[in-house]
């Protein structure tokens, strides 16, 4: 539950027109606070104020008399609340009682100008109030309020103590369940893509080739570096996880329990590159570590070059700027590969 509340006569929009200068926010903004505090408790607008809605809600104010009834249904409407429901004084209590007795409720209250049980004056005419909680506690009803007007009735009030035979209107709503985003396409073709705009960005970025990155710090990178921040990038792993290098063949670092985890890892193959492609131990998309040395870099696959097919990579290296990352090797390249690091569910 949000604990912000907004007065409707704050000096940072009182004097706004709702709907015009001689019918100020200030006086008329109770219905329009009550839907924002609503509405706040949904991700997507916790950071609004009245200076947000004010544009929508003014087609809905009358001046002198606030923000029509119609208007707090479309509004909660409109910012996306869900299950919203309109309970009018012919409704009985029972009937909203119902209702919030469902769960997860919120909403609005119209007040009308008469005095609760216990004396609890809610306002000289009408006036708007949300609730953001909802609880029964000994058979009695009790409301989180947050009141926009003077009054300033915020916190939990009974229904049976305060608001009996006062409450006009309620309108009830629920705050949608976030969706889950789509999980990100993994082909090889957003892999490859991904590799391509990381180099281009840490071009740009002033990301500098360092073959030992940790010694020096700042803002270096080197060839594990980079392989390990695209797989970072396209989700596969955690940030921790970048911290892993390879060496004569197997995958090192702090880092590199986590890769083993999140992605397939095969070493000891001890292949010359174009016989591990050959025998289909290693697949475009692949990040190969070399046998010998302690080189990485994720292979793109086949492809034509100067007129000759020949096998592509992604390579941070200066030396491979002028083809933008990008480097060259023939059908014959006979480095040996120790280990590959693949993409699980990686669609080709």
């Amino acid at each position: 539950m949000m604990k912000k509340i907004f007065r409707q006569y704050s000096s940072k929009w009182g004097s706004l027109p709702y709907p015009t200068k001689n019918s100020p926010f200030s006086g008329n903004g109770c219905g329009a606070c009550s839907v924002l505090h609503c509405i706040i408790e949904r991700p997507k607008y916790k950071k609004y104020t009245p200076k947000s809605i004010i544009k929508y809600m003014k087609q809905f104010a009358v001046p002198g008399q606030g923000t029509t009834w119609e208007g707090i249904y479309k509004a909660l409407k409109h910012y996306g609340m869900a299950n919203v429901k309109w309970f009018g004084s012919s409704d009985p209590m029972k009937d909203i009682f119902a209702e919030l007795n469902k769960g997860g409720r919120i909403g609005v209250i119209l007040f009308g100008s008469s005095r609760g049980p216990d004396g609890t004056v809610w306002t000289t005419g009408g006036h708007y109030i949300a609730f953001t909680g909802y609880k029964v506690k000994d058979e009695k009803h009790y409301f989180y309020l947050k009141d926009s007007g003077p009054r300033c009735h915020d916190g939990w009030y009974c229904y049976e103590k305060s608001m009996a035979g006062d409450v006009r209107q309620v309108w009830t709503c629920t705050v949608p369940k976030a969706k889950k985003p789509a999980p990100k396409e993994k082909t090889l073709k957003a892999w490859k893509k991904n590799c391509q705009e990381w180099n281009k960005y840490y071009q740009s970025h002033g990301y500098y080739y360092n073959s030992n990155p940790r010694k020096k710090g700042g803002k270096s990178i080197n060839c594990c570096g980079f392989a390990f921040r695209c797989l970072w990038h396209f989700g596969e792993i955690p940030k921790a996880a970048i911290y892993a290098y390879t060496k004569k063949g197997k995958l090192m670092g702090p880092g590199a329990g986590l890769i083993k985890k999140a992605c397939i890892y095969k070493e000891g193959i001890n292949l010359p590159f174009w016989e591990a492609v050959e025998k289909g131990i290693v697949k475009p998309g692949d990040i190969i570590g070399y046998a010998n040395g302690a080189h990485t870099e994720p292979y793109k696959g086949k492809c034509k070059h100067d007129g000759k097919t020949m096998h592509k990579f992604y390579n941070y290296n200066p030396k491979f700027r002028q083809t933008n990352g990008v480097a060259y090797r023939p059908l014959n390249y006979d480095r040996k590969v120790g280990c590959i690091i693949r993409i699980k569910n990686l669609k080709r």
